[in-house]
């Protein structure tokens, strides 16, 4: 396996960490049914699930989810919680936005091919 693939592996272990790291508790949050709704394309659900939120509420509990749907490749769901308020601007630990994961996924991609 070539360092790229591991540094993606990294990449979106470190986003799995730090997402965990600050969902909320209880069993099945609104948070973890976004995110699962989110990562899974399921794109019905999670339009459901975010329709009665505030906007500051979504911009808080769904910026992170943004993260994830970049990682799977989810840019469909990834539309819809933009379009719900989520912040672009949000950071992981390693300040990364969104936008940073996407293009170091196409970098992978990219040096995979040559």
């Amino acid at each position: 396996m070539t360092g790229n693939c591991h540094a993606a592996r990294s990449v979106y272990r470190s986003t799995l960490y730090e997402a965990s790291a600050t969902s909320g508790p209880g069993p099945a949050s609104l948070g973890s049914q976004v995110h699962a709704a989110a990562v899974n394309g399921d794109r019905s659900a999670l339009v459901k699930l975010i329709t009665g939120l505030t906007l500051g509420t979504a911009r808080t509990s769904l910026s992170g989810r943004l993260m994830y749907c970049v990682l799977a490749d989810r840019l469909d769901c990834a539309e819809i919680l933009l379009k719900a308020g989520a912040s672009v601007n949000k950071t992981d630990h390693s300040q990364r936005t969104a936008l940073h994961l996407a293009a170091q996924k196409v970098q992978a991609s990219i040096n995979t091919q040559t």
